[in-house]
């Protein structure tokens, strides 16, 4: 995102300026400080693989099944690959301020509902084009070399 913005935001940073305060949302990629934690729900963590065949029962069993294969899309989206969330502390600050676009998505259930009722609805709201839109629902196109972070 960074490479491509102008301003050199990062997705949190665009999802905010661009999308949520335009609209009211309270949706975040990276929870900021001025949001107090007794406000957001607490993720119950999975510690040890073995914790995976305890919650059986409690998990659907396609998601399991994927979260056993180191290889699946599953596990790419889910788990940190620079382990910044080694110590498996998911409800803690550090955690919830990383922007992680797979996995850390937080906000309010009302303002994902407003924000796929805007998209759906042709994104007006948001001064979107017919032509913008049709690029967004668009398959992504696999990067054709290498780029390194800023």
């Amino acid at each position: 995102m960074r490479r491509v913005d102008p301003q050199q935001r990062s997705l949190g940073e665009s999802l905010q300026e661009g999308i949520a305060e335009p609209l009211g949302l309270e949706l975040y990629i990276g929870l900021p400080e001025k949001i107090d934690d007794s406000r957001i729900a607490h993720i119950k963590g999975i510690n040890h693989p073995l914790q995976l065949f305890l919650q059986i029962g409690e998990m659907p069993f396609p998601l399991l099944k994927e979260f056993l294969k180191p290889w699946s899309l599953t596990m790419k989206a889910m788990v940190d690959p620079k382990r910044h969330l080694a110590h498996k502390n998911f409800n803690g600050r550090v955690s919830r301020s990383l922007e992680l676009p797979s996995g850390n998505g937080i906000g309010l259930v009302r303002s994902m509902a407003k924000l796929y009722s805007v998209f759906a609805t042709g994104g007006t709201e948001l001064g979107l084009r017919h032509e913008t839109l049709n690029e967004l629902v668009k398959p992504a196109i696999p990067p054709s070399g290498s780029v390194e972070s800023p």
